[in-house]
This record gives C-alpha cells, structure tokens and sequence, in this order.
C-alpha cells in the first residue's frame, strides 16, 4: 500500500468492512478521522474517558435492571449501592489499563461523580416502580411525527417488557435489553440498548444518552436510531412504531422517521464505505478533513492532525495548544504559542511531559491537548497528550 504522508505523520488505514451505528457519524463529517480510526497506529486513540466509564456504568445497570437480574423484589438503596460499586469499579479498571502509563485519579473524586450516581439511582428506582405499569399508550401522535418530537416520561409510556419465556414469540427474541441486530448482506451490524413492543405491536427502540438538549437533537443521535431502526426493519420485515432518545434524567425524545429515511441512510452509508475503500484500494488516499469546533471537539486524533492545528481558533474553546520551542536568554525551553494563531496566551515555559513518541533533537515544534490555562499559566491534566515534531 502507498504510504501517506500527513505532515510527519505516517497514515495507511484499511478498508471498512463492518459498519457500526455507535460510530456512523464521522462518516459523514470527517474522512479523516475515519482514515486514522483505520489505522492500527493510532489505535491509542481510542482509549476512554471518565464521562466513557460513567456510560458503560449506567448501560450495564440498565441492562440488569431490564433482565430482572437485580431489584427483583423492588428497588433497593442497598442493593444499588452494591450494584453500583461493583460496576464503578469494573469500569474504572478498565480504563486504568487503557490508561497505564498514566496515574488516572480516583473515580470517586472526579467532578460530577455524586450527580452521575444519584441520577442512576433515581432511574434505577422509576424502572423498578414502572416494570408493571399498565400499557397506555402506542405509538407517538401523528402531530409528534409530523415534524415536532414529543417529550414524555418513561412511566407513562404504553410498554412491557419482555419475559425472557416465549422464546418460540417471533418477537421475543429482539426484546429486551443489549439487542444486537445486523444486516449481512451489507455488513453492517450494532447493539441497540433497549427494544420494547407497544400496544399495537410495534416495535419501540430507545438508545441511551448522557444528555441532550431536546430541541437541538445532534444529527449524530439521529442517524444512530435511523440505522437501528433500519436494522431491526431488516431482521424483522417490519417497520419500527417508534425511536427515542433516554437521557440519564430518564427523559424520553422521539425522534420523527419514515421507512424511506431508515433505508436512504443505508444505502448512503454503502456508499460512503465504498468511496472510502475505492480512495485505499487505488492508492489515492486523500481523506479529506473537516475541522470544526464541533467536529473537532471530541476528536482523539486531534493530536496528530495538522488541518486541526491550521484551523484552531482561539473562540472554539478547545483545551488544546501548539508552538515553536524556543531558548530564553537563560537557556530554558520556552513554549511559542503558534495555534490558536489568535491566541493572547504569553510563551510559556516547556512542562515536563509524556508524548505519544519519544523526543528527537530535532524535534523542535510541541502540540497538546487536554490542558488547563489558569491566569495565563499552562496546567498539564492526568489525560493531556502531547506530541514533538520536526515542523508546525
């Protein structure tokens, strides 16, 4: 394969083959970040975060939650705070050895934590008093799918669960929690988080999410429901009767679809795979970039991206910083700030850090990420990356 030269930055991704819907987005806002996510290189970017273990905590929960596996006699404060320490722990493992050249802190000290658990608490407990809520409601108003979502409470939704006993139902099979669907065919395959069936039937899917402002859904949340109601129309033969976002609140959004929408991001999935595989397969390689604050935000590839460092701006808000390293008239290395190119921040002294690479002399341009600025002074966080290179 042709080798690429990103800067000083070495890319030979592989094809796509299977598709995901956790992961569809970048697809269609930044090729290169596929390209990188590729390539087994960069695979330390993939590494967690705090805000990551909280989810897996709060859909591992869940998940035993919606099993009858705990809290089966009724919710219990006890009860879930040995739930809640076993999977806490679990998870906060997890990401010490995906972190294990650094000193992660205590999960117990990081900011938010009291207002993670109390949240899955509270959650915990609406479940446990609505697993035998009467069924009341069926699918969203033609008002709601006509283009305005609804806003409703889980209690209150028309629902059962779904026993786990009827396992010659063709239905029972999909219901339940951690469903994992797929389309051969087309490769593409993702676990939906909870598959329930309404009144008349249909099908109800609901993907969880940390949080989300009802009235400006991401587009990213959007097409990850579209793809799993593609997928269950796949495996079923049958049109889902509603798709919902459920933030940790226990705030339910339905998100308005038609049949045409689930297949139509199939196919352009397809598509965009194909190009993507074509642009490998021909030696092209030419991933285009899409800096943005958002698109950017989140990025774990900012790091070696130099069409993020070009586009930086002071007014994203990005905890990120690049420059020239320098000598003072005392000898000491002197970080010139470069990127954001508007930034006010003065030259600060070079911190000692853990690049993803070792140093070379000649490396004489420095680049970080997930650092604190403080009164003009450069803190380094436990999950700031840096890396040296030979030019900006």
């Amino acid at each position: 394969m042709k080798m690429v030269t990103f800067r000083d930055v070495a890319l030979r991704p592989s094809a796509i083959t299977q598709i995901y819907p956790s992961k569809i987005q970048t697809l269609f806002e930044c090729e290169l970040h596929v390209a990188f996510s590729q390539d087994m290189e960069f695979d330390w970017g993939k590494r967690g975060s705090f805000g990551t273990m909280f989810g897996e905590v709060r859909h591992k929960i869940l998940e035993r939650v919606e099993n009858k596996e705990i809290f089966r006699t009724g919710f219990s404060e006890q009860e879930f705070e040995s739930v809640w320490t076993e999977a806490i722990t679990t998870e906060y493992k997890k990401l010490c050895d995906q972190w294990s050249d650094r000193e992660v802190p205590w999960y117990e000290n990081v900011k938010r934590y009291e207002l993670h658990k109390a949240d899955l608490e509270a959650e915990c407990e609406a479940e446990c008093e609505a697993a035998d809520t009467p069924l009341i409601e069926e699918r969203p108003s033609e008002r709601s799918r006509e283009g305005r979502m609804s806003r409703v409470s889980l209690d209150s939704i028309g629902s059962r669960r779904s026993n786990g006993n009827d396992n010659s139902s063709p239905e029972s099979k999909f219901l339940g929690p951690e469903k994992q669907l797929k389309d051969e065919g087309n490769k593409i395959k993702g676990k939906v988080d909870l598959i329930r069936v309404l009144n008349d039937g249909s099908y109800w899917i609901v993907d969880y999410k940390s949080g989300f402002n009802e009235n400006d859904i991401p587009e990213s949340y959007r097409k990850q429901l579209l793809l799993y109601g593609y997928l269950l129309y796949e495996e079923t033969g049958v049109e889902p009767g509603r798709l919902s976002l459920k933030d940790r609140k226990g705030k339910i959004v339905d998100i308005d679809f038609s049949l045409e929408d689930l297949v139509a991001l199939k196919d352009d999935l397809v598509l965009k795979r194909e190009k993507f595989n074509q642009k490998i397969s021909s030696g092209e390689a030419n991933f285009n970039p899409n800096p943005s604050p958002h698109n950017c935000r989140y990025c774990s590839y900012q790091i070696v991206c130099s069409s993020y460092w070009e586009a930086l701006d002071d007014e994203w808000g990005h905890s990120s910083i690049a420059g020239e390293i320098i000598k003072d008239s005392n000898g000491r290395e002197i970080i010139n700030i470069t990127s954001p190119t508007d930034s006010s921040i003065p030259g600060q002294p070079l911190p000692k850090l853990t690049p993803i690479h070792n140093r070379e002399n000649h490396n004489n341009y420095v680049y970080m990420t997930g650092i604190s600025i403080r009164k003009d002074q450069l803190k380094l966080n436990w999950d700031t990356i840096s890396r040296f290179s030979a030019q900006s």
